[in-house]
């Protein structure tokens, strides 16, 4: 049953469904990054509108975060990498972290990965693609 997306403040904890989950949701509340667990995100899929629920949205940020923990699954794999792409083509910021990425240097890499979208952006509002 599902009851809703959890906005998290500081400190706060939800109930995650994986160890990794809650690793990356107690790093990003102790950095003070406000996120919401699960909250519907709208996409158009194949010409369909769709909600899809990303681990973690970064509130101030808009940058949506899953936590891929299945290894060994090529199915699993895929379907990662298809709502990558979903989700590029909506124009929405998506970030996949692994186990891999949980180890040493991890929450350098992810404030890193969060930090060179906000570039991105800024760059693209700066300097504009010529039509």
């Amino acid at each position: 049953m599902y009851d809703g997306p959890v906005s998290c403040s500081v400190g706060s904890s939800a109930g995650y469904k994986s160890r990794g989950e809650k690793t990356i949701g107690d790093f990003l509340a102790d950095s003070q990054i406000r996120f919401t667990y699960e909250r519907p995100t709208l996409v158009i899929d194949k010409g369909q509108p769709k909600l899809w629920y990303p681990d973690f949205t970064l509130d101030e940020y808009k940058v949506l975060i899953d936590y891929a923990g299945v290894k060994d699954d090529p199915a699993y794999h895929y379907s990662t990498f298809y709502k990558s792409k979903v989700y590029e083509k909506n124009c929405l910021d998506y970030l996949v972290l692994t186990p891999e990425h949980l180890k040493d240097g991890w929450k350098s890499y992810l404030t890193e990965s969060i930090g060179q979208i906000l570039k991105d952006r800024y760059e693209s509002f700066v300097h504009p693609p010529r039509k």
